[in-house]
């Protein structure tokens, strides 16, 4: 049990959606917002990740579906080349030397990320205008229905909706997933210039962030071995869900966790 369970509810994020993704948890360009913790404490004594950092393909995955947002356009075309280097040569690159690069490919791409998500959910209607002209006519008419019935903030919330889930047979969900992502890509894209005072948020938020984990990183350096792991584990997790899922982790919390080993450093030192 984590120590700041009872205290979960009093932190909230700023932005909330309810479109996490169900099954196989696929990769979505938006970032996954909510509004209350319930379901913290799950993730982090969760043993499975959003993104398996051993899975070639799925490294090679994410890499593929997050390129675009990368900037600026040298660098994107350098990372572009990187990754069909990795597609066509499985010896190439190492596992390692993929990690790193998703890893720093995540970092880059975070804000964008927390700025399309933060601007569709201030313009709801935004995805649904990308993707209504690009559905097929069966699907189109079909989701017309359904919208009509299940009102959501936003359409990606929309389509993970139990109800919504059900009714859709495995191509619906093919043709939506792909739309859905394109969709995001052409709000980047076509919208971008919009999203200034978005990406310097998200660049603050990214970046405390990361400032906690190299704190907590430094902490666990100086532990005993099993408080190590503990920590050790911790970051591995937090790093999962910020930089791959894209969960805005409440710097409160990262703060207690940090206050936390900084009180075991003191009672129980790490022996020269």
């Amino acid at each position: 049990m984590w120590r700041w369970q009872q205290n979960a509810h009093a932190h909230a994020d700023e932005v909330s959606s309810s479109f996490v993704p169900q099954g196989a948890r696929k990769v979505y360009i938006i970032i996954r917002f909510r509004q209350e913790l319930d379901g913290l404490l799950l993730w982090l004594s969760m043993s499975d990740f959003f993104l398996d950092l051993q899975n070639r393909n799925r490294v090679i995955d994410f890499l593929v579906t997050f390129l675009p947002l990368v900037m600026p356009a040298k660098e994107r075309a350098r990372m572009e080349k990187y990754v069909r280097d990795a597609e066509a040569d499985e010896t190439r690159f190492s596992q390692l030397e993929l990690m790193d690069t998703v890893r720093d490919l995540a970092v880059r791409v975070w804000s964008a990320r927390y700025a399309v998500a933060t601007y569709i959910q201030e313009h709801p209607n935004t995805e649904w205008d990308v993707i209504e002209p690009i559905l097929t006519p069966q699907t189109k008419a079909h989701i017309t229905r359904l919208r009509s019935t299940y009102a959501e903030p936003t359409f990606e919330s929309f389509l993970h909706r139990n109800e919504v889930d059900a009714v859709l047979d495995e191509a619906e969900k093919l043709e939506l997933k792909n739309v859905l992502q394109e969709s995001h890509l052409v709000i980047w894209k076509t919208r971008g210039e919009e999203m200034k005072e978005a990406l310097k948020k998200g660049d603050a938020l990214r970046e405390a962030f990361q400032e906690r984990m190299e704190m907590l990183r430094g902490l666990g350096s100086e532990l005993e071995e099993s408080l190590q792991k503990e920590v050790y584990s911790k970051v591995t997790h937090f790093e999962d869900r910020f930089l791959f899922e894209g969960e805005i982790v409440p710097i409160e919390i990262l703060d207690e966790e940090i206050a936390y080993y900084r009180e075991q450093k003191e009672i129980s030192p790490l022996e020269d």
